[in-house]
């Protein structure tokens, strides 16, 4: 590993590798029969809909529909309206693609040229398309820091791996001749970091097919539920994981009766786990990064007042649960609109001695500024409730909340540009 400078560190990162770009023009030109002559246009509409991408090797293939929508004077000096429909299909050439890497695309509408034939029956338009393609690939990095682009990303806190066998009796609806093949396959997978530990749940949806005493193949299917972790030091909730489960051997025997078939499913299990951090990454000509950058940052302080009526008298109140849900957001005007429900759970004690539970959503919008902030920039949020407070009317059915709390909010903005990487020797 070369000699670091001072205030350089080395970090283990996971960010998207810019693998290839381009950009295509494609002029699309339709005669559209008009349901009525025509003597001029008002209004063309051209939308791209349904796009869809896939890559095969060094190229992309688009697929899609052009949705039209026409707006035409006819003779009678009233405003027709029609749509049309087209379909497309072009291939884009990116050298380095590969199946299964990540691909981002910006699909505009450019420009409309109508014009009118055969005394205003028929409509050509000239559709200019452009369609902008990037190729990512999502890989671990090893890159210095310490000066360049502040920007966020994942750093790779640890990996590791586990098997896990599994073994399990199958009962039959039949008598059955012979076992042809098994597939199994990992379905409602689930996961969550603890400390030192990734905890993995999840479910086998195994297709057996086998061959009956009428001689012709049918098939059952079973799940089978799996659960159990991934030892990795140092991880700790707030850290995020990305977990693979994969079915590496089954081996499977009928009994004597054929009415049960025995199996083993030897699982493989790999985690992941990350923590997103801010990091200055020096630049150089190594791996072409796209990450986001820091734009700007500021905090919102909230507080507000609302009315609960309860189902029951209360005399006092014993705990209040507050937690955010749904937040989402939009940006306008150097301005961060927030949306979102504040969930509480609310305990308390009613006259009759006994303790009540209830819950309510409150919706909430705030505003966030941030100098410079535009539509397209991304937000990152932390919202953080710091007290409720109550008080409980006279008759005790209604009790006044004062909600406070604040919003850290992060915007960024894409930014691409070479790392230099450091390599293990």
């Amino acid at each position: 590993m070369p000699e670091l400078k001072k205030d350089e560190k080395v970090e283990l990162i996971k960010s998207p590798v810019v693998i290839g770009e381009n950009v295509i023009h494609r002029m699309m030109v339709s005669d559209i029969e008009l349901d009525l002559p025509a003597i001029s246009i008002r209004d063309t509409r051209a939308e791209l809909d349904k796009l869809l991408v896939e890559i095969i090797k060094d190229r992309v293939l688009l697929e899609g529909l052009l949705h039209i929508k026409i707006y035409y004077i006819g003779e009678d000096n009233i405003i027709h309206q029609q749509e049309e429909e087209a379909s497309l299909n072009y291939f884009i050439e990116i050298p380095g693609a590969e199946p299964g890497m990540d691909i981002m695309l910006e699909p505009t509408v450019e420009n409309v040229v109508s014009s009118f034939f055969d005394n205003g029956k028929t409509l050509q338009q000239k559709i200019v398309l452009q369609f902008f393609i990037k190729v990512l690939s999502l890989q671990q990095i090893m890159v210095k820091t310490g000066d360049g682009p502040l920007v966020l990303v994942d750093r790779v806190i640890g990996e590791n791996m586990e098997h896990q066998l599994l073994k399990k009796e199958l009962s039959l609806s039949e008598k059955v001749l012979e076992v042809v093949d098994a597939y199994p396959e990992v379905i409602e997978l689930e996961k969550r970091v603890v400390d030192d530990r990734v905890i993995i749940r999840g479910s086998l949806k195994n297709e057996v097919f086998y061959i009956g005493e009428d001689r012709i193949e049918h098939y059952q299917t079973e799940i089978m539920p799996f659960n159990g972790f991934i030892c990795i030091p140092g991880v700790t909730a707030e850290m995020n994981a990305s977990v693979n489960v994969s079915v590496e051997h089954i081996k499977f025997n009928l009994s004597p009766d054929g009415r049960r078939v025995f199996q083993e499913i030897l699982l493989e299990s790999f985690a992941a786990v990350t923590d997103t951090v801010e990091i200055n990454i020096t630049t150089g000509d190594d791996s072409l990064l796209m990450l986001p950058g820091l734009f700007g940052e500021n905090i919102g302080n909230f507080s507000f007042e609302t009315t609960l009526m309860l189902d029951n008298s209360a005399v006092n109140i014993k705990d209040i649960q507050a937690s955010f849900e749904d937040i989402n957001y939009e940006i306008v005007n150097e301005m961060v609109i927030i949306h979102g429900v504040i969930n509480k759970q609310l305990y308390y004690l009613g006259e009759d001695g006994l303790i009540y539970y209830q819950a309510e959503n409150i919706p909430f919008t705030e505003l966030v500024n941030i100098n410079g902030a535009r539509p397209g920039m991304k937000a990152d949020i932390v919202a953080d409730i710091s007290s409720v407070k109550t008080d409980i009317r006279e008759d005790g059915r209604e009790i006044k909340q004062k909600t406070a709390g604040r919003l850290k909010v992060r915007v960024m903005e894409e930014v691409q540009f070479r790392v230099k990487e450091v390599f293990n020797t």
